[in-house]
């Protein structure tokens, strides 16, 4: 087979990165040409945006088609390119990629996205062969996010000859029931349970799921091939359960450890069940009514008030500041203050959250000092506070009085040391968030790539 046009890593990293929104193909031909890759090419290039193809609803999906036809040479490659997560979609400020990312991913229920890139790729598929007469050979390419499509729709549907990605966020186990019919089926069958509702789900063994996914999926043999760097953050994250290993991985290593991947590796699975459980039925609204609707119902905080917001901030930007603009900042503000009974009542939802962090947090302390974020000598301080202001809510329930001034002093002292080691062990942790939040950018990734060419774990 002759030999594809986008043939190294690297050259495949920096297309991903491209935002080709704009390009025309003239200008991405003199940029080939320009890294070496299309110096005696004379193939044609279209490019097609996601915008090319026609949604009911806009899930937040962004891709890329880059089309090369050379019916002489035999040339007819289609790379489809998912887009990774962006900070915002771009005119808005619904981050719409990262509700997904939790939702759709993380709890398995949304899918809209991946009916999206279905949808473009399928359409484009059939727009390309109609009008070429050489067979087609498909790639598939994706950073974060888009590496996640890529991966979930080659497992499910074998689209692609082959599929490249960078950073990538591993396909989800709970994704795949709810997208593949077949799978769930054979769930169904397997443990004598209808998946109704799709929560039942998470109390199936996780170990006894991945067994059935293996039988599948052909996961080690389905032309997948990866490209990340160790400190990246969601490469730490893809030790949660539920997440699958695909294809075939290259690792860059750019830090030495990766302390918060060793903490995820050891956080009980009950907890990341617990989580997932409180967060399905907002996965259902989400997919159902779109961001708004689950914002409002998370919030209490009507939609209009934070959209104006975000328009009175890009005013500001364009405009600068003028009467018309503090007239509409005072409306929005207005709106705000009504909407602050609604957003009150929605303060259980963060309770069920904090609580399920609570129950578990003895174990979470206690990996964090194996980890290095607290020491031992802290650890044990850090107990024996939580063990006086336990002590102290006990006697409020019982409505005991507190007559010995003492208590209430031992107390505050016991917040306030329990806030210092956890102020200590937050900076610490942000410090390597902040680590893996810069390993997780393309552009990082590409420049190790150029820095050490070839040389892989």
């Amino acid at each position: 087979m002759q030999r594809i046009i986008l043939n190294d890593d690297l050259i495949r990293a920096k297309v991903v990165n491209i935002e080709f929104e704009g390009t025309t193909p003239e200008a991405f031909k003199r940029w080939l040409k320009d890294q070496g890759v299309f110096a005696e090419r004379e193939d044609d290039i279209t490019i097609y945006p996601s915008s090319f193809t026609i949604s009911e609803r806009d899930t937040g999906f962004d891709g890329t088609v880059i089309h090369f036809y050379n019916p002489t040479k035999g040339v007819n490659e289609m790379y489809t390119i998912f887009r990774g997560s962006e900070h915002v979609e771009v005119s808005d400020w619904r981050p719409k990629d990262w509700v997904y990312n939790m939702l759709g991913i993380f709890v398995g229920q949304g899918i809209s996205q991946y009916r999206s890139a279905k949808a473009f790729d399928v359409y484009l598929t059939e727009q390309i062969k109609c009008n070429t007469n050489v067979p087609l050979r498909k790639i598939a390419m994706g950073f974060s996010l888009g590496g996640n499509l890529a991966q979930t729709l080659q497992l499910v549907e074998t689209p692609f000859d082959s599929v490249y990605t960078f950073n990538d966020a591993k396909p989800s186990i709970y994704q795949l029931a709810a997208i593949d019919k077949g799978f769930q089926d054979a769930i169904e069958e397997t443990f004598h349970k209808p998946l109704v509702p799709f929560s039942i789900i998470y109390g199936i063994p996780i170990h006894q799921l991945m067994k059935l996914a293996r039988q599948r999926y052909d996961l080690n043999n389905v032309g997948i091939y990866k490209v990340s760097l160790t400190g990246d953050l969601l490469y730490a994250f893809h030790q949660v359960p539920g997440f699958l290993e695909t294809g075939h991985e290259k690792l860059i290593q750019n830090v030495k450890e990766n302390r918060i991947r060793s903490v995820v590796e050891n956080i009980p699975q009950s907890f990341f069940r617990e989580l997932r459980e409180v967060l399905f039925s907002y996965s259902i609204l989400y997919e159902k009514e779109g961001f708004d609707a689950l914002w409002e119902e998370v919030t209490g905080l009507d939609v209009t008030v934070v959209e104006g917001l975000f328009r009175s901030i890009v005013d500001y930007r364009e405009e600068g500041f003028h009467f018309g603009l503090l007239k509409r900042i005072l409306n929005v503000l207005k709106k705000g203050f009504l909407s602050f009974e609604e957003v009150y009542e929605r303060l259980p939802i963060l309770s069920k959250l904090l609580m399920c962090l609570y129950k578990d947090s003895p174990s979470l302390i206690k990996l964090l000092m194996e980890n290095g974020y607290v020491t031992h000598k802290e650890h044990i301080k850090w107990k024996e506070n939580i063990h006086i202001i336990e002590e102290f809510i006990k006697v409020l329930g019982s409505e005991e009085s507190l007559d010995d001034m003492n208590v209430d002093i031992r107390l505050w002292r016991a917040i306030l040391t329990v806030y210092q080691l956890l102020e200590k062990v937050v900076y610490s942790l942000l410090e390597d968030i902040e680590v893996g939040v810069e390993s997780h950018d393309l552009e990082r990734l590409i420049y190790y790539l150029q820095k050490y060419d070839k040389i892989f774990l």
